[in-house]
């Protein structure tokens, strides 16, 4: 999307808008979104279902009423650092599970070398792998 700088298209498709109001990668899913709208020289196909969508819809609304200025709510930037902050902490909690099933998937390994490991030799290894 962002590639799609300066190009332009008469169709843009917007699909999962209802994921704008996601508390995980809030801000870039929200500048995702609306920069996405703003490459359309015609029309703009957006698309999403549930609870989220219907915000979006109030807020495309709200929006419409406005043209041809393009207006919208955006957060305070004390409400902002708290959203990037709950994003930093999802995304190292991610990148944590992440860490363990890798982990895990290499611990389960049925070759040759990983099942002639005792369990005292995985579990070291499974414990110098963390970081332990």
């Amino acid at each position: 999307m962002y590639k799609a700088k300066g190009n332009e298209a008469f169709i843009v498709y917007v699909m999962g808008f209802d994921h704008l109001y996601d508390y995980v990668n809030f801000v870039e899913t929200r500048n995702k979104a609306f920069t996405s709208i703003t490459r359309s020289k015609g029309w703009c196909r957006i698309s999403g279902i549930g609870s989220n969508m219907e915000k979006a819809i109030k807020e495309i609304k709200d929006i419409i009423k406005n043209v041809p200025r393009f207006e919208f709510t955006y957060p305070t930037s004390d409400k902002i650092a708290r959203k990037l902050s709950n994003e930093e902490h999802a995304r190292r909690i991610q990148t944590k599970k992440e860490g363990e099933k890798s982990i895990d998937n290499l611990l389960n390994i049925e070759d040759e070398f990983f099942s002639n490991l005792s369990d005292e030799v995985k579990a070291e290894l499974k414990k110098k792998l963390e970081g332990n």
